[in-house]
């Protein structure tokens, strides 16, 4: 059996329990466990937080980083970022000194503001935004959400982009527009 060093953390939290709550994994490199192995440790970890992640010295970067859910891996995770990293610059004077650090994860090469000092904070980039070049009509994104088609915005595109997760963007006309959708989640997906 493997031992590898574990905490939950809040990203967003003046006190204890109170954030976000993520869990780290510290590891010598990411390819100390599997990816069959990441997500074994995060399914196990379900309810107590939403994502892991895996963090390692890095080799073209300060820091390697990947995430997992309870149900596969993702690409990035924002409040696990800050979260861990907080946690690491707090760890080490050495770090503390330094204003900017770099994180590799699976998809881009993030930098890091270091305001530990100042402010108990760490700022981060985030991964650039990814369209999809995929073309969903306004019929099958009204179905999805349970709406009349006159309910979306036609003036602005339906998007699926990718900074980190993936997200459908459904521009509507309005409040009263959102407040009536009742999404089907399972469609959505």
């Amino acid at each position: 059996m493997k031992t590898v060093r574990f905490k939950k953390i809040d990203a967003f939290a003046t006190s204890a329990s109170s954030g976000n709550p993520a869990a780290v994994v510290y590891l010598d490199s990411l390819d100390e466990l599997s990816d069959a192995e990441k997500l074994r440790i995060a399914k196990e970890l379900k309810g107590c937080v939403s994502e892991v992640g895996f963090v390692s010295p890095g080799a073209a970067a300060d820091f390697d980083l990947c995430y997992f859910s309870s149900e596969r891996e993702v690409a990035f995770c924002g409040h696990a970022t800050i979260a861990i990293m907080n946690d690491i610059i707090a760890d080490s004077a050495l770090l503390r000194g330094r204003r900017t650090l770099t994180i590799a994860t699976r998809t881009a090469r993030l930098a890091v503001e270091n305001r530990y000092d100042d402010e108990r904070s760490v700022y981060i980039s985030s991964p650039p935004a990814v369209h999809a070049e995929a073309v969903i009509a306004p019929s099958d994104a009204a179905a999805a959400l349970h709406c009349r088609v006159d309910d979306i915005d036609a003036t602005h595109p339906i998007r699926l982009i990718n900074a980190g997760l993936e997200t459908l963007i459904v521009p509507m006309t309005g409040l009263e527009a959102i407040l009536r959708a009742a999404p089907d989640l399972r469609t959505l997906a």
